[in-house]
């Protein structure tokens, strides 16, 4: 007789209570399996394996599961010719340790969380997840290794690896508690599929940490512990069936609902980095948040565990996979409409300008301006717009600044948060910062233009200040500068579109910003400025100083500036010509020292 878990109705209890209460069989039908490696002699075969492959059979000894059967998928999953090879591979091998230990519980392979998910929405995968029954994944693998080196190739088949060699490259990750490691796993890959080879968990929380006291597992167990019922699907090998242990993967992936498999606060207070994992797969897929676990995500508890029991580095690879997905602006929405902003970028030490809001207006004016803005300013791949809407991101921090005892000048908030809130790299911190602290010069240039007009020279000059990052810098000052001349608009990009059509005087604001950039964007362009920034002196130190007759010194950064001027003035000249007008001109450059 199987005992209905109440995991699903039961809130606030401990997850293990949740998973294990009336989970067991009736005392006498099921006994626990010892769940340690069975397979000592597996490897130990001078002789490896045997030769005439296993049958791809399902064990017809079926292991008693913990709670009731799976939901099994109505649409079964097509694999590619190498997803199949692999899967005979596989079942081969397990096939054969159930074999030698027939007293021993079957050996049950299966595809795991996030290539189920993606091969049910009809998306391609390489990484797949391969969860073990009884065994570790690191022992099973080297099964795997031991099978398939054992077993030449035929003539037509394909190789494991690109070179056709064997597969020697297994990595093992070894048992880790501190870094909630608790059993050996393997990477490696095969048929050009990156692999992970795991095993079945169960998972047990104390209240000051995310990392849990992890065991081995049934499905249901490792279904119940993940963090949205979408990746809690298994795709059993043997039986090649999709099984749904939490009974509703199936059905949220059809509704396109992100939603916990346990209580949701439980869920979070277990782990709060799910919280964030929740937005990133709802961002990326287009997903609704179930309204239960968007209420626990808002509860102040969570926030402040989010802030106490997850590291930073944790969070900022979280925000980095946002940043890079499909809609990034949906992600920071999610994050905002939650009010999680301040768990996720803050620092101590830092104090916002603006009010998070503002996050939401920068978002949303850069998807706005996408198809009215010159083509060199819109972001063109991943990670330039990672990088336009990690400054949307930041846009609260943007003008202030921070004495750090370290720094012998003040510091960029933005960089700050960057450093300590986010654990990027230094480069990021140190590019965004460029970006803010170089939009009042923008303004002075478009003013510049507008009043005196084209100027090669100090338009070049302002481009090789600015650097290589120019264009980021021209869209954030626009984006900026819509945001200080539009009212303060509702969460959602269509409502700003809506008032700039809708208000003459606004949209004609906007419109002179627009057009102000464009202009700029024209004058670097036309007068083949973008790059000079990279823009290499046509005449070095030695020759500057042999042709006026002096010794190297300080001096000599005055002369090298009025090179380049000179070079900007005259783009077709001569470094002969530029050392000419150098010693027609040598006391306008005020070089003391002369031999």
């Amino acid at each position: 007789m199987i005992i209905r878990t109440t995991a699903f109705i039961i809130r606030g209890l401990n997850r293990t209570t949740l998973v294990s209460a009336g989970l067991r069989l009736a005392a006498g039908l099921h006994t626990d399996i010892q769940r340690t490696n069975k397979y000592p002699g597996a490897l130990g075969s001078s002789n490896g394996y045997p030769g005439p492959p296993i049958t791809d059979d399902y064990p017809n000894r079926m292991v008693s599961f913990s709670g009731e059967p799976p939901k099994i998928a109505t649409s079964s999953i097509t694999l590619t010719e190498d997803e199949e090879r692999l899967r005979s591979l596989l079942v081969r091998t397990a096939d054969y340790l159930t074999k030698r230990n027939p007293e021993s519980e079957p050996v049950i392979i299966r595809f795991a969380g996030g290539w189920v998910r993606d091969k049910l929405l009809g998306h391609g995968s390489n990484d797949i997840d391969v969860a073990v029954n009884s065994l570790s994944g690191f022992d099973f693998a080297s099964n795997v290794q031991r099978n398939l080196n054992s077993r030449p190739n035929s003539p037509n088949s394909r190789p494991p690896s690109p070179t056709g060699r064997p597969i020697k490259s297994i990595h093992k990750i070894k048992a880790n508690p501190a870094l909630s490691k608790h059993l050996e796993t393997a990477t490696t890959t095969i048929y050009g599929l990156e692999l992970d080879f795991v095993n079945l968990r169960s998972e047990e929380y104390t209240n000051n940490s995310r990392i849990p006291t992890v065991k081995f597992g049934t499905p249901e167990e490792d279904a119940l512990r993940r963090d949205c019922t979408i990746n809690t699907l298994f795709y059993n090998l043997h039986t090649k069936q999709v099984e749904d242990y939490t009974h509703r993967g199936l059905d949220d992936l059809r509704s396109k609902v992100i939603r916990t498999p346990l209580a949701p606060f439980e869920t979070f207070c277990d782990d709060p980095l799910r919280v964030l994992r929740c937005i990133r797969f709802a961002s990326r897929l287009g997903f609704e948040i179930h309204m239960d676990a968007k209420q626990a995500m808002m509860e102040p508890l969570i926030k402040e565990a989010l802030k106490v029991k997850i590291s930073r580095e944790r969070i900022g690879v979280e925000v980095d996979k946002m940043l890079k997905g499909p809609d990034p602006y949906g992600a920071l929405e999610l994050i905002h409409s939650v009010g999680l902003y301040d768990s996720v970028f803050s620092s101590p030490v830092v104090e916002r300008h603006h009010p998070s809001e503002t996050v939401l207006r920068a978002a949303q004016t850069l998807s706005v301006l996408t198809n009215h803005l010159p083509s060199v300013l819109v972001p063109s791949n991943t990670q330039e717009k990672r990088k336009a809407y990690l400054l949307c991101s930041l846009y609260p921090y943007e003008s202030r600044f921070i004495a750090e005892k370290s720094k012998s000048k003040p510091v960029q908030a933005a960089s700050i948060v960057i450093r300590d809130a986010l654990k990027f790299p230094n480069s990021d911190a140190d590019d965004v910062g460029h970006v803010f602290a170089c939009l009042e010069k923008v303004g002075v240039e478009i003013e510049a233009l507008e009043n005196a007009g084209r100027d090669r020279v100090r338009t070049g000059l302002f481009v090789k200040e600015l650097g290589p990052q120019w264009p980021t810098i021209l869209r954030t000052w626009l984006i900026h500068q819509i945001i200080s001349t539009t009212p303060v608009v509702s969460p959602s990009m269509h409502r700003l579109q809506s008032i700039i059509t809708k208000t003459p005087a606004l949209g004609e604001a906007v419109r002179a910003l627009v057009s102000s950039t464009r202009s700029l964007v024209a004058a670097i362009e036309e007068d083949n400025l973008s790059s000079v920034h990279s823009l290499k002196p046509i005449v070095n130190g030695k020759e500057i100083a042999n042709a006026l007759g002096i010794k190297p010194g300080p001096g000599m950064r005055v002369l090298t500036d009025n090179v380049f001027k000179w070079q900007l003035a005259n783009p077709e000249g001569k470094g002969e010509e530029c050392l000419e007008w150098l010693k027609e001109n040598q006391e306008e450059h005020s070089v003391p020292v002369r031999r």
